[in-house]
């Protein structure tokens, strides 16, 4: 599902050791939902923005033309699931202290 940052006003995520679910809905009723394993995770890139504005973490996966845009902090179980990736080793925390500090832009790392 291609998405943009903004096109979501309510974003929750759930995880277990195996795999994690987003769920995606809107006002006036649209919804949309999905699960995958942590190991069909292929690219992780995360944005960051002004100080004070939200951070966002882009997931790729192997065998899908899926994309999904999750804020880190700012929706339901998004900080303790992007906390979960990097201990998971899906992405690097010291790209992560970079792009804090840096111009927006992206840093991505390859899931091997």
């Amino acid at each position: 599902m291609k998405t943009k940052e903004t096109d979501w006003s309510c974003i929750i995520v759930t995880f277990d050791e195996n795999s994690f679910t987003v769920s995606f809905s809107k006002e006036g009723g649209e919804n949309w939902e999905k699960s995958y394993s942590w190991d069909s995770i292929s690219k992780v890139c995360f944005k960051s923005y002004d100080y004070g504005a939200p951070h966002f973490c882009y997931l790729f996966f192997n065998d899908s033309s899926d994309e999904i845009i999750l804020p880190v902090e700012t929706q339901k179980g998004c900080a303790e699931f992007w906390k979960e990736m990097k201990a998971k080793g899906l992405f690097d925390p010291n790209k992560e202290k970079h792009a804090q500090y840096s111009t927006p832009e992206f840093n991505c790392h390859d899931v091997k």
